[in-house]
């Protein structure tokens, strides 16, 4: 908003964005969702997160939660150290991730926004953090 005629204030949309256009790319680069890879010790299952997990991750998470849960390991440890940004939606499938499995659930290397959204959720009271120096 900014001023108008006569003191008013008065509503400008810009020109350059038609409804229904594409945001610019920086803007688009933000619901890039969460990639991963998945491997089997046998004992444990290992998980790597890579990207954003935000809630525009929530159905490839769906899927990577059911892969999991197929096999009933008895851990699993989570790489979050190329996870670059997290909302509470994500931290929400953490937990779901957390519940379905019967055993322990860590998470590995967790680095900058991740980091700090995570000792703010307190999330090292409901499962193990490492620091990445840890195997």
């Amino acid at each position: 908003m900014s001023p108008g005629r006569n003191g008013q204030l008065a509503y400008f949309r810009p020109r350059s964005v038609a409804f229904g256009a594409l945001p610019p790319k920086h803007i688009q680069s933000r619901s890039i969702v969460v990639d991963y890879d998945i491997r089997d010790t046998g004992t444990v299952h290992e998980l790597a997160l890579r990207g954003r997990l935000t809630f525009d991750s929530n159905e490839r998470f769906r899927t990577i939660v059911d892969t999991l849960t197929a096999g009933k390991p008895r851990s699993l440890r989570i790489d979050v150290s190329q996870l670059e940004f997290i909302d509470s939606a994500g931290l929400g499938m953490l937990l779901l991730l957390k519940e379905s499995q019967s055993g322990p659930v860590i998470l590995r290397a967790p680095q900058g926004q991740v980091k700090r959204l995570l000792a703010a959720a307190r999330f090292d009271s409901l499962m193990t953090i490492e620091d990445g120096q840890g195997a």
